[in-house]
């Protein structure tokens, strides 16, 4: 049927006069003896109001209406003949959707259109045998879904899955044949999905599939484990720019303790990767390490480690290879509590298509700690080092593959690169959000780099989904990232350096102060050095902690400056960096407040920055009150956060306000009132501010549910304005 136009209100009326009308007809008992049965039938209707209007004269407004008939069934811990034989769970939900959309324009021009379509999902869970050592489980199931998000922001989708997974256990009939302490494990999955995200006039796209392949086997023994994992992972990606990836990754360790009292530990492992498309190569990994107990207080430590990268250049496995060879030695000793003592000895060796490069050198470092009068304490360090380095390289360059780092804040400056020297065209970044091989990103669409000297600093770019936290954003905070890149070393030439560095630490809990200084003597053997230089560095630390109550608030402080100033490769460099951290929570009467601040202020050589975030929290219920009989609850949120760069004159932040009303009323009904307000603001992207108002409602009378809500939303960026309003009533007959 075509959804009538007409008043929303006697819509609902009907409806709800309907499943009133259900109720009182006999409930249906669908228990069949194995398993149990539930069931559903259900109306939504929806009606949005949306006008847009902008500093260019343009102007739109809309009017939809939907309409969906809902049914869902479920049977649980269903079984045939007996339940130590199989397990299902079964789940079939169809959806009927009319939907009707009526547009105006600036020209006073009205389109009209309408569609009505179907929504099948499923559900299908089997567990086979699993109350026994061997046992499986199979899975498939099809969701389709309409999500309203926050500030209007509104998600559509579908999502398939389908799994296998093979288990055996430690308990098999292995154990009885003598193979004991054993486990394997088998999982097949594939899942597809189809998304939609829009929110304002920003509107993304996310189609993929993937495949993955897990395999894990453990063998147990008195003193040793011995583990192997197989993983293959493989997706698609449609609108991706760049070849469906694919990983492979295996690995294998051993571990275990020998000798007298078991004073002897040995552990390695071999991992080997293999990634297909974005940067193809594969990767070969391997350690050992032996730590040996000689002593109560004197113990030893050997490592080894091995890595070998093909890098895939041309599509050929035998584009670039390198590999490296790292081991080192050390014996480390405590006199009493106070003095520690340590001494390493370390060598490397590398090779490449360019050339190849060794170093040996070694270390000895001790630390002395004594007690202060009055409760403090006194720390005093000093270390020194030795390093000779051979490069015979045709070209210096060194290759770094996937290093890692999370994507910061919205008001943050970014990361640093680890390495120094880097090859600005040489950057890219991938985003790992999925688990799997990483999505490329574009430099100046999703992420700026910024040269600081000697070091590269990644700036993410947030787009305008990411105020309403939009998921197929290509960039948000705290997302997996990988960065690979190649810097500069000096490609022919020989050279030593010899560390010094000494400290002094005093601290009394409440204030502390630390001195450190670290210099590095630097002298050519052989061949031309730029890319290497005496440096010496000095950094002083300050700080004052509070922990207490201050007018009767539980508060916490930590106050810290740090100058630091040194001498690298290309001239003199400086950093102040003053850091400040409050934090502070109190109970008064039925109302739980917390707070926090923290204000940082850097400035350097060659780069400033001043940062702050404020967070405060409510919570108030109130108690053994007769108005409490609704069980009224209070949550107020506020966050703000700025960054802002005198060079530039640069400055972005965001804020967001946040609140919610709860109460249940004696007749059961379940409400809740909310406001929310988020800015965002940046002077090299268009500022946003969106507002949202509503609340929503719902009560169950036996096996009938209803809630109901309605929103308003809205949203200012640069010059173009959006309301909409929002109406959704939903009814459920239950059957169990």
């Amino acid at each position: 049927m075509r959804l009538l136009p007409g008043s929303p209100v006697l819509f609902t009326l009907i409806l709800i006069f309907a499943a009133l009308h259900t109720s009182a007809s006999a409930a249906l008992n669908w228990q069949v003896g194995r398993g149990s049965w539930k069931g559903g039938l259900g109306l939504r209707y929806l009606q949005a109001n949306t006008t847009a209007e902008s500093d260019r004269g343009t102007a739109s407004d809309s009017s939809s209406q939907t309409l969906s008939e809902n049914f869902y069934l479920n049977g649980s811990r269903l079984y045939v003949l007996d339940p130590r034989l199989v397990t299902i769970n079964l789940g079939l939900s169809l959806s009927l959707n009319q939907f009707d959309l009526s547009s105006t324009f600036a020209n006073d021009s009205v389109a009209e259109s309408g569609n009505s379509n179907k929504w099948l999902g499923y559900k299908f869970e089997a567990d086979f045998l699993k109350e026994k050592p061997y046992r499986a489980r199979f899975y498939a199931n099809r969701q389709q879904i309409e999500t309203q998000q926050s500030f209007g922001a509104r998600s559509t989708g579908v999502t398939d899955n389908l799994g296998l997974q093979l288990v055996l256990t430690d308990k098999s009939v292995l154990t009885d044949w003598g193979f004991r302490w054993f486990s394997a494990s088998l999982g097949l999955a594939q899942s597809k999905r189809s998304s939609t995200t829009s929110f304002l006039d920003f509107s993304s796209q996310d189609e993929s599939s993937q495949r993955t392949l897990n395999f894990a086997a453990s063998k147990g023994f008195i003193n040793a484990d011995l583990a192997f994992n197989y993983s293959l992972a493989e997706s698609e990606t449609a609108l991706q720019r760049q070849s469906n990836p694919r990983s492979q990754t295996a690995t294998l360790n051993y571990s275990v303790d020998f000798g007298p009292g078991l004073n002897r530990q040995f552990n390695s492992g071999v991992v080997y990767r293999t990634t297909s498309g974005g940067l193809p190569n594969n990767r070969l990994e391997a350690d050992a390490k032996l730590h040996i107990d000689h002593y109560r207080n004197l113990s030893s430590e050997y490592t080894y480690e091995f890595n070998r990268l093909d890098r895939d250049d041309d599509g050929d496995a035998t584009g670039f290879v390198s590999s490296e060879h790292i081991g080192t030695a050390s014996l480390s000793h405590q006199l009493y509590q106070n003095l520690n003592s340590s001494v390493s000895l370390n060598v490397n060796q590398g090779s490449a298509p360019n050339g190849s490069w060794s170093s040996y050198g070694g270390a000895v470092a001790q630390g002395y700690s004594h007690g202060l009068p009055g409760g403090g304490r006194l720390g005093l360090s000093w270390s020194g080092s030795y390093s000779h380095v051979t490069n015979a390289l045709r070209s210096g360059s060194i290759d770094i593959i996937g290093e890692a780092h999370i994507a910061p804040p919205m008001a943050a400056p970014g990361f640093l690169l680890a390495n120094s020297f880097v090859i600005r065209n040489s950057i890219v970044v991938f985003n790992l959000r999925d688990g799997l091989p990483g999505k490329l990103m574009t430099e100046g669409q999703e992420y700026r780099i910024v040269e600081e000297g000697d070091r590269v600093r990644i700036e993410p770019i947030y787009g305008a989904g990411a105020i309403a936290g939009s998921t197929t954003e290509p960039i948000l905070p705290g997302d997996p990232l990988e960065v690979s890149y190649s810097y500069q070393v000096d490609a022919d030439a020989t050279y030593q350096t010899l560390d010094t560095g000494y400290g002094a630490t005093v601290d009394y809990g409440w204030f502390g102060a630390s001195y450190q200084h670290q210099q590095s003597e630097f002298e050519p053997l052989a061949g031309e050095v730029q890319f290497v230089r005496d440096t010496r560095t000095d950094t002083t630390s300050v700080w004052l902690n509070f922990r207490g109550v201050w007018l009767g608030v539980n508060t916490s402080a930590n106050a810290r400056h740090t100058h630091r100033e040194a001498i690298e490769s290309r001239g003199p460099r400086q950093e102040d960096t003053t850091r400040l951290r409050l934090q502070g929570s109190s109970r008064v009467r039925q109302m739980d407040l917390t707070g926090s601040a923290n204000f940082e202020r850097y400035r350097a050589t060659l780069q400033d920055y001043d940062s702050r975030n404020l967070s405060a929290n409510l919570s108030w219920r109130p108690m053994a009150r007769s108005y409490n009989s609704y069980n009224w609850r209070l949550g107020l949120s506020a966050n703000a956060s700025d960054i802002y760069f005198p060079r530039t004159a640069r400055q972005s932040g965001t804020r967001e306000l946040r609140g919610a009303l709860d109460w249940r009323t004696p007749t059961g009904w379940q409400n809740r009132a909310f406001a929310a307000l988020k800015t965002r603001s940046d002077d090299t992207r268009t500022s946003q501010t969106a507002a949202e108002l509503g609340a929503n409602t719902s009560k169950r009378y036996g096996k009938i549910i209803m809630n109901a809500n309605v929103s308003l939303v809205q949203v200012q960026s640069g010059g173009t304005t959006i309301n909409s309003q929002h109406f959704q009533i939903n009814v459920l007959r239950e059957f169990y």
